[in-house]
């Protein structure tokens, strides 16, 4: 690993384990989670270090994240009405954007705004 003193993170160079990664700069913050961003900045690929499990975001239109796929199966899609659908491999519900409101991702993971963000069973710090 490198390190780079302007932000303060280590650049990591396992791209071969994560091929979702390729050609993409992957970083590890001040927690030794690994996340990268595409062009314009934006997180695409997070995983925390405690955790095995690797998240791909997607951006709609508007900028905002429509879309998580987790390696272990687990989907959250943002409809048109910006409620969430949730799946898994045994089941799929869609969580109301009044119980989530919000899903962000930065260098420092998930972020859920709403009042029951404990229904989208995503990873937060």
């Amino acid at each position: 690993m490198q390190f780079t003193a302007r932000q303060k993170t280590q650049v990591c160079t396992c791209q071969a384990s994560h091929p979702e990664m390729a050609n993409q700069p992957n970083v590890v913050n001040l927690h030794g989670d690994t996340f990268s961003r595409d062009a314009m900045g934006r997180v695409t690929f997070y995983r925390y270090r405690r955790n095995d499990v690797a998240y791909s975001v997607t951006y709609g239109a508007d900028g905002n994240v429509a879309i998580v796929d987790s390696s272990s199966g687990w989907s959250w899609t943002r409809m048109a009405n910006n409620d969430w659908t949730v799946r898994n491999y045994f089941d799929c519900w869609t969580v109301s954007s009044k119980d989530c409101s919000s899903v962000t991702v930065d260098e420092m993971g998930f972020k859920v705004t709403g009042a029951n963000v404990e229904n989208m069973n995503l990873p937060e710090r």
